[in-house]
């Protein structure tokens, strides 16, 4: 298993894409099934007949897995259960992600990325034990100009905060355990995608693909069953997947942020930006004030929310609504805080 990690809108769709491009690597289309359905079926030690529907009828209640990744119940279900004997719950998320190979043969790894994940590496690796992780970082400024033009957000201090809080724990992660972690930063990704792929794979243990060097999700489009709405879904926030790999989006936040919005995605990522990532940044080395202090206290509650809500599947569903519409996730708590 790899993960592709990172905060939302810093092209982890895309790098998704690049390793869906590799014909021996099977990358879906973000699901966070794993750790929504861990606390109920991950310490299963051997799974019954009984598991193995239960656990059917939970998955099958996930809007990605119902409206975009669409395998066929009934074949999933056979096939759980002609493994159930020696199944533990690491093996039965990477038979779904076997549904998902289409014609791709000698499959050598799984891959999802969901910015969720990165709350939940200590869990994925205690499903996952031989997972490694693929942190993508972007300038907080464009990441977070990006966010505020294609969700229409309004927080900006809680995005760029979100923004270091996530990359916070992916540095952390990679200084740690290098040989798991393998970084790249979104403008050299599409600056230079061929250079940045050969050294993914050689991470990875897997042989270059020229596959994974073009944008080849309009191809991949063809293979889902639902297209009309992964497309319309990919036109409303993705729309640059639809087009070539290209340097459009970098250093956008210089002509469509406010300069208003710029100091405070620096005050609160500027230092770590520069230190780690060479990020330029027009800021003192040291910031303070009450407003990034609250801005600080605001995440931290969120994150604490996050990650305690996921530890119960009972209490993470009372807090969810699902809007039906291609299974776009609307969390009540999140909103509202993102929104206040």
């Amino acid at each position: 298993m790899v993960f592709v990690m990172g905060k939302e809108r810093s092209g982890t769709t895309l790098l998704q894409t690049f390793l869906d491009g590799h014909p021996n690597i099977v990358a879906p289309p973000e699901s966070e099934f794993i750790v929504l359905l861990y606390p109920r079926f991950g310490h299963i030690k051997k799974w019954s007949e009984k598991n193995i529907h239960d656990f059917i009828v939970e998955l099958y209640k996930e809007p990605w897995i119902t409206k975009i990744w669409c395998i066929d119940r009934e074949y999933l279900t056979s096939l759980l259960l002609s493994v159930r004997a020696d199944a533990d719950y690491s093996s039965i998320c990477k038979v779904i992600y076997y549904c998902m190979c289409g014609n791709k043969e000698n499959i050598l790894l799984f891959s999802d990325k969901n910015p969720i994940y990165v709350l939940f590496i200590h869990t994925l690796l205690k499903i996952f034990p031989e997972a490694k992780f693929i942190p993508l970082i972007r300038d907080p400024r464009d990441n977070v100009n990006s966010h505020l033009k294609s969700f229409g957000a309004t927080n900006t201090a809680f995005i760029a905060q979100k923004w270091l809080g996530y990359n916070t724990i992916l540095q952390r992660g990679s200084l740690k355990d290098p040989q798991r972690y393998f970084t790249v930063l979104y403008e050299t990704m599409v600056e230079n995608t061929e250079a940045n792929m050969k050294k993914l794979c050689e991470f990875l243990h897997v042989p270059f693909n020229e596959g994974m060097i073009h944008n080849s999700f309009p191809d991949r489009l063809k293979s889902f069953r639902n297209q009309k709405l992964l497309l319309e879904r990919t036109r409303e926030i993705h729309a640059n997947l639809l087009k070539p790999v290209n340097t459009s989006n970098i250093g956008k936040w210089k002509t469509q942020m406010s300069p208003g919005n710029v100091k405070i995605v620096e005050a609160i990522t500027g230092a770590f930006a520069s230190k780690n990532f060479n990020y330029p940044m027009a800021i003192p080395e040291r910031n303070s004030g009450i407003a990034v202090l609250k801005i600080k206290i605001v995440y931290a509650i969120w994150q604490f929310f996050t990650r305690m809500k996921y530890r119960s599947y009972r209490f993470n569903t009372f807090y969810t609504k699902v809007n039906i519409y291609f299974g776009r996730e609307t969390r009540v708590f999140g909103k509202a805080l993102r929104e206040s």
